[in-house]
């Protein structure tokens, strides 16, 4: 998987979505009005449409010397072609060009039409509606003064007219762009556009609006974690809504008085830098220290070969330049998609996979379709494209999220064993400190009372049997800690005879509560260090009960020892070595607290009840 610094799996997903919306909504978006080849009709059935070929037909007019009497004529059929975009010799140029249509209705009544052009650069578009070879209507929807070099047009050039029962009118526009020209037409009834028209402002809005919030959160979160990726994404957003209300004609309608050169060098210096920004953001996610050495190089010359193109587009005049420069960043397009596939493949990364689909369709569709005027149809690229990138971008969230939960579990298994590892250490502490003491008491007694050894070493293997016999768990049911209990009292009543006197409280609604193995018994050793005194005996009091849903176990002892009893002898572990294990098996669930009341010492534990879970079979 393809790292990202001080980031983490979702935002490299995030990023990767979002630099494939980009790429869709700042290029295919853009050039799917320019492949719309036919006209496009809002209700399809109310209209018959003809044209003198297949499709809408233009002609080119390179010296501005046609007039309408004279492209009316027959004479200049052979001069309109199909409109199949792009047209290599009007895309980018200052020649007029001349569209018509023959539009019949096929209703029983009369029909209010609305033809508008979707083409939102226009320096002017005129409008002649001819029925029975006269011009009944002109619309001019733009005015250039050439003087001064600034335009006032509409964003959609668009003409209103009606339509008798079976009546058949021819439609021609005259259109001018200093930036590029295409004359795909949208035909509907005024009702009709009315809702069209709420519908892609709204589209506009809502895509502008996402690109701007984008660019906002984008900012915040770079400012927030000061990581430049967010940063690059930030002024990446910000490049493409730019490049949105440009290309849509939003900045024009804002200042209607702004130079046509500065319209059309600003739209191909935003699309260089967009590029050159979706550039900079996969160089930051791509792990590039695997490539070849050759590979490496390539990567430089196309980042030196964009760098160029955005020079090209400051420097020198649009209309010379901008064909040439558009199919080099066609051709840059497709080397860049092969070094993403090589990536993608080398690294084998849902986010380059993701990105090399996106890149792939529209640098092949923009690349080959600059070298050989073939391209594929807008609908088959929005159809395809954005689903499939969305899809795997869905399909990539849900596999992050179980490869979060299986992180989670494994690392709850890893935590668990260290748990329990940790545990183990504390439980087989507890077995050297008993020996320890265990011993000394046999050292002492061989010593002053020799014939109390064989008595002392035969509750041993009693109490040892009865260890051993309990299962690998950290857990057993009171009576059997209890039992356990006993048994490790009757050792210490062979040193210290009728002078340990215990007795145990144990209420049966707690017998079979699960408590850690071994739980009591450091607590009873501990009562006995501090209770023991020579001229007195030892009394110890052990209850349990069930207090608020937890079991309290106490262990009571008279105090004549006058040392702490939290000072452990031995190994010095005790009190301690049962909070540790306490906090392993519970955290902070459970406690152990130790108090002192009129020379009376008490332990008082209180444990939550545990999960019981059914052991295996042994089938």
């Amino acid at each position: 998987m393809n790292p990202i610094t001080n980031g983490t799996e979702l935002p490299r997903q995030v990023l990767a979505f979002l630099r494939c919306f980009f790429l869709f909504l700042g290029t295919v978006t853009s050039v799917s009005k320019a492949y719309a080849s036919e006209p496009f009709l809002i209700e399809s059935e109310r209209f018959a449409v003809r044209s003198l070929s297949k499709h809408l037909s233009i002609l080119i007019d390179q010296d501005h010397r046609f007039a309408l009497e004279a492209i009316g004529q027959d004479s200049h059929d052979e001069g309109f072609k199909e409109n199949r975009f792009p047209i290599a010799s009007i895309g980018f140029t200052s020649a007029a060009v001349w569209a018509r249509c023959k539009i019949l209705n096929g209703c029983q009544d009369e029909v209010n039409v609305v033809v508008e052009s979707s083409m939102s650069r226009l320096s002017h578009a005129d409008w002649y509606l001819v029925q029975n070879g006269k011009v009944v209507k002109t619309v001019r929807c733009g005015v250039k003064d050439l003087a001064k070099g600034v335009t006032i047009a509409d964003q959609y050039p668009k003409i209103e007219f009606s339509i008798a029962p079976k009546e058949e009118v021819s439609l021609y526009l005259c259109a001018q762009s200093d930036t590029a020209i295409w004359l795909p037409l949208k035909i509907a009834s005024a009702n009709e556009f009315k809702s069209f028209e709420r519908f892609r402002f709204i589209k506009e809005f809502f895509l502008l609006s996402v690109c701007l919030a984008i660019f906002v959160i984008s900012l915040l979160i770079g400012v927030s974690c000061q990581q430049k990726m967010y940063f690059a994404l930030a002024i990446v957003s910000l490049i493409f809504a730019m490049l949105f209300a440009v290309f849509n004609g939003h900045l024009r309608s804002l200042f209607p008085g702004m130079p046509m050169w500065f319209d059309r060098q600003f739209y191909g210096v935003l699309t260089v830098m967009g590029l050159l920004g979706l550039i900079a953001c996969d160089l930051a996610v791509f792990d590039f220290s695997r490539w070849p050495g050759f590979m490496t190089k390539l990567r430089r010359l196309i980042i030196v070969f964009f760098a160029m193109m955005l020079l090209v587009f400051l420097l020198i005049d649009y209309t010379v330049s901008s064909k040439y420069v558009f199919s080099l960043l066609g051709v840059g397009a497709l080397v860049y998609a092969l070094i993403c596939a090589w990536v993608a493949i080398s690294q084998r990364g849902w986010s380059s996979l993701i990105l090399l689909l996106a890149w792939s369709v529209i640098a092949v569709n923009f690349g080959v379709g600059q070298l050989s005027q073939s391209y594929i149809e807008p609908n088959t690229i929005q159809s395809l494209l954005f689903p499939l990138v969305l899809a795997l971008f869905l399909i990539r969230l849900i596999q992050n999220q179980i490869s979060l939960s299986q992180t989670q579990v494994k690392l709850s298994n890893s935590l668990q064993a260290e748990s329990e590892a940790r545990l183990a250490a504390l439980r087989s502490q507890l077995d050297p400190h008993f020996l320890f003491n265990l011993l000394t008491s046999i050292r002492v007694l061989s010593k002053f009372d020799p014939s109390k050894v064989p008595e002392l070493v035969e509750r041993l293997a009693v109490f040892l049997r009865f260890r051993l016999s309990s299962k690998e768990t950290p857990y057993r049911s009171l009576i059997d800690e209890v039992t356990a209990t006993q048994a490790y009292l009757d050792i210490e009543k062979v040193r210290f005879g009728d002078q340990l006197k215990a007795q145990f409280d144990i209420q049966p609604e707690t017998q079979d509560w699960q408590v850690p193995e071994m739980i009591l018994q450091p607590l009873v050793e501990n009562a006995i260090k501090h209770g023991f005194a020579v001229d007195k005996p030892v009394r110890l009091l052990i209850k349990a009960n069930l207090l608020a849903g937890r079991l309290q176990l106490q262990v009571s002892n008279e105090c004549h020892n006058t040392s702490n009893p939290e000072a452990e002898g031995g190994f010095g572990i005790g009190l301690s070595n049962t909070r540790d294990r306490l906090a392993c098996l519970y955290g902070d669930r459970a406690s152990l607290l130790v108090t002192e009341s009129q020379n009376i010492f008490t332990a008082n534990l209180q444990i939550p009840q545990i999960e019981q879970k059914t052991p295996p079979s042994d089938r």
